[in-house]
Order: structure tokens, then sequence, then C-alpha cells
């Protein structure tokens, strides 16, 4: 795996962690990983 650096506005963080409580994620790492596959597929079809 490669690892990257992502700055964002607080807001957007604390939407993100907000989120991925409620969805069941216990880490950003593999929220941001399957929001970015999801992302990636839904362009690509």
């Amino acid at each position: 795996m490669e690892k990257i650096c992502v700055t964002l506005p607080p807001e957007l963080v604390n939407e993100l962690d907000a989120i991925l409580k409620e969805n069941g994620y216990h880490s950003r790492t593999n929220g941001i990983q399957k929001a970015i596959e999801d992302y990636i597929y839904k362009l690509k079809s």
C-alpha cells in the first residue's frame, strides 16, 4: 500500500467522522479507502 496525506477543513473532518461512526467504521483509513473505492467504481460504470 502507498501512503498519502490529505488536508481537509475541520467541518469536513467532523462530518466524515460522524458518518464513519454511524456506519461502524473503526478508523478513518478504512472508511476513506471504501469511499475512494466506491467513487472510482461509480466513475467507471
